[in-house]
């Protein structure tokens, strides 16, 4: 299956970039190793290694959704949820 993800304006990859900032905090908090990927005329993603098995590594994708929703994308096109709070990461 390949996903073709598209944001129609520069706004609108500047507010999925916040999402994944937001992500990489939280799992950052919780050890994870993350880098924000932002190259110029595509989509932003988060690249995330677990430091304890660097072969569980991932890119996930801030997305908004027909519904106007924000939603993190796994590489492999499964959508979570970009709810994020203290206690709870959904992903």
């Amino acid at each position: 299956m390949t996903v073709r993800a598209q944001l129609s304006c520069e706004s609108s990859q500047q507010e999925g970039s916040t999402y994944l900032e937001g992500l990489a905090d939280a799992l950052t908090q919780r050890g994870m190793r993350t880098r924000l990927m932002t190259p110029q005329g595509q989509i932003p993603s988060l690249h995330v290694v677990n430091p304890d098995a660097t072969a569980l590594a991932e890119d996930i994708y801030a997305g908004r959704g027909k519904d106007g929703t924000w939603w993190f994308w796994w590489s492999w096109a499964d959508r979570k949820s970009t709810r994020l709070n203290s206690s709870h990461i959904t992903i």
